[in-house]
Formats: structure tokens, C-alpha cells, sequence
């Protein structure tokens, strides 16, 4: 939504975006499918938790390029779509969620060389595909929100944290820019390139 500078969201949009971030898999599917909303789609089955979910109806019509529309088109075909009782829950989660995937950047991970055991690394691949479409300063309750959350942490967090932007931001000139497959709009990637820069 917040990607979307839009209030609300379709549900066919979230699948789409799901699997274009990778993360269809991670949503659990209720093991007894068949006798519990057997036809809900992922994003239904994630959102509709804390969403407040509008069903609407979809006129889905059979066209032919010769005859027009067909007598016998079928209509109320159901469709989802979601929004947040309130806008400041979605804003909340909007710098929550930067603010962890900021706090995931630095990894320590196996080294490659034998006289060390783990090396540092910093991945900040996925908070690119996610944050290169919209700036966070669009809302000033964002930016609210991003300062009480740093403010709440301890010293060891807020110091790696800084950490991560300072070498994100050092890289981020050098980066091998990739436009990947999550679009939730249309932006070019010297557009996508700024607003990263922005974020960091």
C-alpha cells in the first residue's frame, strides 16, 4: 500500500507482490484445506488477520472479437481487497518493518579465508527491493514512528545499526542495481536508485 501511495490494496496485487518478493512460501496454508477456506488466496490468509477485509464483485465477461460480448457472461466472480482501519497502524508498520530489516543488514556469516572463522557481510539487497519505490518521508508519522523505534533501543543496537547505513550508504553508489521482479509501480532505476539513497 504504502509502495502504492494508495489506502487500499487488491488481494490479487499482494499474491503478486508476494511471489515477486519470494515470500509466497512463507505464508502457512492451514493443513485441513479442504475443509477450511479452502478458497482463500495467501493474501487473504495473511491479511485478513489484520486487515479489515472489503469483498467486492467482479464482473468477469467473456469477449469475442467478432460477436461482443457473450449472452452468456458470468458475473460476481469475488475479488478482496484491503485496508487499515486506521492509516497510523499501516504508517507503524511501514517504519517497523524498515527499522528490521535495517537491524538484519550486518550478517555474520562462515568465512571464506582459513584464518578466520566468521567474517562480517552486509546484505542489503532485500531492504533495496523493498524501499526503492517510495520515499518515507511522504508521511511525517513515518518518520515519528522511525525515531521512537530508535530511540527504544539499546546502545549496541543503535551503534550497529548506524554502522549498516554508513556502509550502505558508502556502497550504494557502486551498487549493481537490479530492477528484479517486484514492481508495485512503475519507476525507473535511476528513480528506484534516489529514493534508496533517500531511506539510508
Amino acid at each position: 500500500m504504502f509502495n502504492r501511495g494508495a489506502q487500499v490494496v487488491r488481494g490479487d496485487q499482494v499474491d503478486a507482490d508476494l511471489d515477486a518478493l519470494g515470500l509466497r512460501e512463507m505464508i502457512p496454508v492451514p493443513a485441513d484445506r479442504q475443509s477450511f477456506s479452502p478458497h482463500l488466496s495467501r493474501a487473504e490468509l495473511m491479511l485478513g488477520q489484520f486487515f479489515f477485509v472489503r469483498s467486492t464483485l467482479i464482473a468477469d465477461r467473456v469477449v469475442s472479437e467478432n460477436q461482443g460480448v457473450t449472452p452468456n457472461a458470468a458475473w460476481g466472480t469475488a475479488g478482496s481487497s484491503f485496508e487499515f482501519l486506521h492509516a497510523t497502524f499501516a504508517e507503524y508498520l511501514v517504519a517497523r518493518t524498515y527499522m528490521v530489516l535495517l537491524s538484519q543488514v550486518k550478517q555474520e556469516r562462515p568465512s571464506s579465508t582459513p584464518w578466520r572463522s566468521t567474517e562480517i557481510v552486509y546484505e542489503g539487497g532485500f531492504l533495496w527491493s523493498v524501499y526503492s519505490f517510495q520515499s518515507l518521508c511522504v508521511s511525517s508519522q513515518v518518520v515519528v514512528f522511525l525515531q521512537q523505534l530508535a530511540h527504544g533501543m539499546f546502545a549496541s543496537q543503535a551503534s550497529s545499526m548506524a554502522e549498516s547505513l554508513r556502509v550502505l550508504l558508502g556502497i550504494a553508489p557502486v551498487m549493481e542495481l537490479a530492477e528484479g521482479r517486484y514492481a508495485p509501480v512503475p519507476r525507473g532505476i535511476i528513480a528506484r536508485h534516489a529514493y534508496y539513497c533517500r531511506q539510508i
